[in-house]
């Protein structure tokens, strides 16, 4: 069963992201700018600058955790697409080069958000994130698990119409 807390705008209650298992980096702008109502809010995020050790530490694990989760599944949809389309199986080196690729993504765009974060940090006026359900700023994880999704379903597709 998958665990998630939904975030929701306080002012109008609007969905604008979601922790997988509960589980966030913490990393973001600490104020956010509903996609909705256009109100702001505390998002209860906080900018690279302003972590601390063990925030920066916890990052980096939810980071690695995100690259291994994501690449593992990435990998996975990737094969099972590549099986419905082609009628072939893939080999073992191709779903390990899969994961590699799939995993140094993931991984640069969390480097990304950190780089992000310092130009925020860095502003005169900080630029606030525009929190909503197709924001990678918000809802990271959510969108990968629905990319991912997306695959397969194609690949079902794939299977249903074509056959294999």
């Amino acid at each position: 069963m998958l665990y998630a807390i939904t975030e929701r705008c306080p002012i109008c209650h609007f969905y604008c992201g979601i922790r997988m298992f509960g589980v966030t980096s913490g990393l973001g702008s600490s104020t956010c700018i509903c996609g909705h109502c256009r109100g702001t809010f505390l998002s209860r995020r906080r900018e690279w600058a302003d972590m601390g050790l063990f925030q920066k530490c916890w990052y980096v694990i939810v980071s690695l955790v995100y690259i291994l989760f994501i690449a593992g599944l990435g990998a996975y949809a990737v094969s099972e697409l590549f099986e419905a389309c082609t009628r072939q199986s893939r080999t073992e080196a191709d779903f390990i080069a899969s994961v590699l690729v799939i995993g140094v993504l993931v991984g640069a765009f969390q480097y990304v958000r950190v780089i992000w974060s310092q130009r925020r940090s860095e502003e005169r006026v900080p630029s606030l994130v525009v929190a909503s359900f197709w924001s990678v700023h918000t809802n990271f994880a959510l969108l990968c698990v629905l990319g991912l999704l997306s695959l397969h379903l194609v690949a079902g597709l794939v299977h249903l119409f074509v056959g294999g």
